[in-house]
């Protein structure tokens, strides 16, 4: 085994926001990266986000994601759309169905090109009765029906992930791929995650992680190991 990373601190980042509801309370805020000679900035509120880049010393508008929320504050919808000659122009759309408790049941992405909306995939979730995400099926739009392509089952304990694997469909079955499985502390903070490859008939093992906490709970450390 080789270790490739050692005492690492954290350092955060603010990702692209692509189907969380904010709540009620809006969010107003201006995120600028830049990477190399390309600046980014990100504008969001509560159900729009606008990207701008900077070219030619001015800022243009360039992507844009809307939201749409059910009368309980569910996402329902979420709309992609580019920018171009003037006017921002509609590329895709993911439409939710959600659960009493909000988490989604289904999700349908589709894409709009030449005056039409094509099926692209199609994503469903089952849960526990504790809430827990159990399983997550993915299947794509062939032809005139959709097609099982890959699936994600977890298992808990304690109200905490030990396992999730991955398989893809194949043969009209779904076949192993990938497992992780992950250990905790007796904070419930994970301290080892375990990836394994499905090989011939078992599973090898293929890295692992280990993550350490300083006295507050942060992570301190994470060493991470190769087969």
């Amino acid at each position: 085994m080789k270790a490739y990373f050692t005492s690492i601190k954290f350092i955060v980042m603010l990702s692209m926001i692509t189907s969380f509801s904010f709540g009620t309370d809006q969010l107003d805020e201006v995120i600028a990266e830049e990477e190399g000679n390309i600046a980014y900035r990100n504008s969001i509120d509560f159900d729009t986000r606008t990207t701008k880049i900077w070219w030619d010393s001015a800022w243009h508008n360039k992507w844009q994601w809307l939201k749409s929320y059910d009368d309980s504050g569910f996402l329902t919808e979420s709309e992609f759309y580019k920018f171009r000659d003037e006017e921002w122009l509609v590329r895709a759309n993911i439409s939710y169905t959600n659960n009493d408790n909000g988490a989604p049941t289904s999700s349908i992405k589709q894409v709009y090109w030449d005056g039409s909306w094509y099926n692209r995939s199609l994503h469903e979730y089952d849960y526990n009765d504790g809430g827990d995400l159990t399983q997550k099926t993915r299947l794509k739009w062939h032809g005139d029906s959709w097609h099982n392509r890959s699936q994600t089952e977890l298992q808990y304990e304690g109200g905490l992930c030990v396992n999730n694997t991955y398989y893809r469909w194949e043969d009209s079955t779904w076949t192993n791929r990938y497992l992780q499985e992950f250990s905790y502390n007796d904070s419930d903070e994970r301290d080892v995650k375990v990836g394994y490859k499905w090989t011939d008939s078992d599973w090898t093992e293929r890295h692992k992680t280990e993550y350490s906490y300083d006295d507050n709970g942060d992570l301190s450390q994470k060493m991470f190991y190769k087969w």
